[in-house]
């Protein structure tokens, strides 16, 4: 896969939130993850096309009508293993 400018590297493969052959590895949820400050995220959405990442909000609905990033998917986390179709797979996803 092409990279995404400004992303971190180690998410441009299989990372947080990839299915495979349809699975998901459930198994990145027990891993840590990098945590980003808000102007690291700034400047990957700023430099990133619209198309070339997924930003995923898990958060409820009344959280995401208050406030969110333009341009984020909401899927509540409790809903998340239901919904994983929405999630294109060979993009690095921002999740917040």
């Amino acid at each position: 896969m092409s990279g995404v400018r400004g992303f971190p590297e180690e998410f441009q493969t299989p990372g947080i939130i990839r299915k495979s052959e349809g699975i998901m590895k459930w198994l990145q949820f027990l891993k840590p993850a990098e945590s980003i400050d808000y102007h690291r995220t700034k400047s990957i959405i700023d430099q990133s096309g619209s198309d070339d990442i997924i930003i995923l909000d898990v958060r409820q609905p009344g959280e995401y009508e208050q406030s969110h990033i333009p341009g984020a998917l909401l899927i509540p986390l409790p809903e998340l293993p239901d919904r994983l179709a929405e999630i294109d797979p060979d993009k690095p996803t921002l999740v917040y």
